[in-house]
């Protein structure tokens, strides 16, 4: 939901491969970061509480991430859900 942390991980990443880049595109907002890390894994959290907030209405957030090389590691919506 809006309401949650969403996290980015990625394990065994190639040599050379230490940083993953995220958008995050939630309506009308679009949300950018980066994460670092090493081949064993790089992981981050995404505060969907903070930075969405005020938006209304979201039923699904569209997530690209891709590494320092600009290879596209994921392209995917993510489907919300409706809290009360």
């Amino acid at each position: 939901s809006q309401k949650d942390f969403l996290g980015i991980i990625r394990k065994n990443n190639e040599p050379g491969v230490n940083k993953l880049i995220y958008t995050i595109t939630a309506g009308s907002r679009i949300l950018t970061g980066e994460f670092t890390g090493g081949t064993s894994e790089i992981k981050g959290f995404v505060n969907l509480v903070s930075e969405l907030n005020g938006v209304q209405g979201l039923s699904e957030i569209h997530v690209l991430v891709k590494d320092n090389t600009n290879r596209t590691i994921s392209d995917t919506n993510i489907p919300l859900k409706t809290t009360d």
